[in-house]
């Protein structure tokens, strides 16, 4: 009956650490950045922004918009990662990527497969204006 006690008493403490650490969350995004596809998609975002920054714009939209197909997969499988830190090392590239379409004096895509992340980060933008527009009480 002790050792009963005890392995439920262990399980408790190790439900307790991970739920303090988060360790499904950090389990699941390891699981994720291993994938195939998201090593792509950082790789494409990556060559996307070091050819908008050497000033080949046209390149840049192709890779940007093979990187953006790739990130609709992965945003799609885990909805929950569009509020993510890992979405968030999205933001330069995807103002980058509007910066190229202006470019190329085109329109952004009706269609964009990322709609949800830019809408995410378009009303944090928001929020954080009207927060400083806000005064403190003190």
């Amino acid at each position: 009956m002790r050792r009963i006690q005890d392995k439920r008493e262990l399980g408790r403490r190790i439900d307790n650490e991970r739920a303090t650490i988060n360790y499904e969350y950090w389990m699941k995004r390891s699981d994720i950045e291993q994938q195939k596809n998201t090593a792509e998609a950082r790789r494409l975002v990556r060559k996307a922004d070091e050819a908008k920054a050497n000033g080949n714009p046209e390149e840049a939209k192709k890779l940007y918009d093979e990187a953006w197909d790739r990130w609709a997969v992965i945003f799609d499988a885990h909805p929950e990662l569009i509020t993510d830190i890992m979405a968030e090392d999205l933001k330069p590239s995807l103002d980058n990527y509007e910066l190229v379409l202006r470019q190329l004096d085109l329109p952004f895509p009706e269609d964009f497969k990322l709609k949800r992340l830019r809408e995410y980060y378009r009303q944090r933008e928001e929020w954080e204006y009207l927060q400083s527009q806000t005064p403190s009480s003190q």
